[in-house]
């Protein structure tokens, strides 16, 4: 079952609620697929995320890589304010606003993400899971300093069912100075090829409008 659900994981930008470092920037998620009959299918969609001064965010999600379903307008949008810790959902198609607090285990992150060193390990959940995780070093994308790892997860047949074992791959970057995933790129042979890349960031406040 733990196999099942890390073959089936889906990829989203983590912005962590830091202050001092307002941004605002576009998501674009791109998933290149195969429909039953042969058929290529490419989904692209563009979405707002920004964070102020205070390290309040906000992020709009369009898309849901997992099943490539692609909604022409904003479907979800997510906003944290860590001063009041209030977490705020909007779903679009069902017209509903939640407002929760949020605290211990499903508080987002207030500080950048850890780095991990590389490792390999097998036999994993019962023999069913082997993973291996390479670092790629850094690269600068537009002034901004980052850091990337590889992910290669490979899953025994009888996890899903398939005549041979399963691989995945996922390469992630991320910028330590914004706290941001910056570029997300995954190949799934369940979801296809799917890409997430921040573009086009502006570092000042972000409109009051957000």
């Amino acid at each position: 079952v733990r196999a099942q659900s890390d073959l089936k994981a889906d990829w989203y930008v983590r912005v962590a609620a830091i202050t001092g470092h307002p941004f605002s920037a576009w998501i674009v998620t791109t998933v290149k697929q195969v429909a039953e009959d042969g058929t290529p299918r490419t989904y692209v969609a563009h979405d707002l995320v920004a964070r102020d001064g205070q390290g309040r965010w906000y992020c709009e999600h369009r898309m849901h890589p997992a099943s490539g379903s692609y909604a022409p307008g904003l479907a979800t949008a997510q906003a944290w304010d860590p001063v009041t810790r209030t977490f705020l959902n909007l779903d679009m198609a069902r017209k509903t606003a939640l407002l929760s607090k949020e605290e211990g285990v499903y508080t987002p992150p207030d500080r950048p993400r850890g780095k991990m060193k590389p490792f390999k390990r097998d036999g994993m959940y019962a023999g069913n899971e082997s993973a291996v995780m390479e670092d790629l070093g850094t690269r600068t994308e537009d002034g901004i300093l980052e850091w990337g790892q590889r992910w290669t997860t490979t899953f025994a047949p009888e996890v899903m069912g398939s005549l041979k074992p399963l691989t995945t791959v996922t390469e992630e970057w991320y910028s330590d100075e914004l706290a941001v995933d910056m570029e997300i790129h995954a190949v799934n042979p369940m979801k296809g090829d799917v890409t997430i890349h921040v573009e086009r960031v502006d570092r000042h406040e972000p409109p009051q409008s957000l």
